[in-house]
């Protein structure tokens, strides 16, 4: 059997340890993912207003075509850009594991006050 030794609270804070807290990781993903989540919803709703107001200043009826071609195009658009922003906080996480928390010091701070 293993022997259990006291861990000391010095440890998880020591500055020259390497890489963002657990807490400052999941803060950081959900950071990334809203930013992600954001620009897509932001242009569907351009992408809507335009779409309702070419239908309700022309209305003809090839109008509706455009618009389930419009969205065959951009769901897989949006549904890319949530995958490339879990890809890319993974990326900026591992990267980050390897700098010290000294230097990783303003920017946990940032994100503690964006979360």
């Amino acid at each position: 059997m293993g022997k259990i030794t006291e861990v000391k609270e010095e440890e998880f804070n020591d500055p020259e340890s390497l890489g963002l807290p657990r807490n400052q990781q999941i803060k950081l993903i959900f950071i990334i993912l809203m930013v992600f989540n954001s620009l897509p919803m932001m242009g569907l709703a351009a992408y809507i207003v335009i779409v309702v107001g070419t239908i309700l200043t022309s209305a003809l009826f090839f109008q509706f075509s455009f618009i389930f071609v419009g969205l065959i195009f951009t769901v897989p658009f949006f549904v890319g850009l949530s995958f490339l922003g879990l890809i890319l906080s993974g990326f900026i996480i591992i990267g980050s594991s390897f700098v010290s928390h000294r230097t990783l010091e303003r920017y946990t701070t940032w994100i503690d006050a964006v979360c």
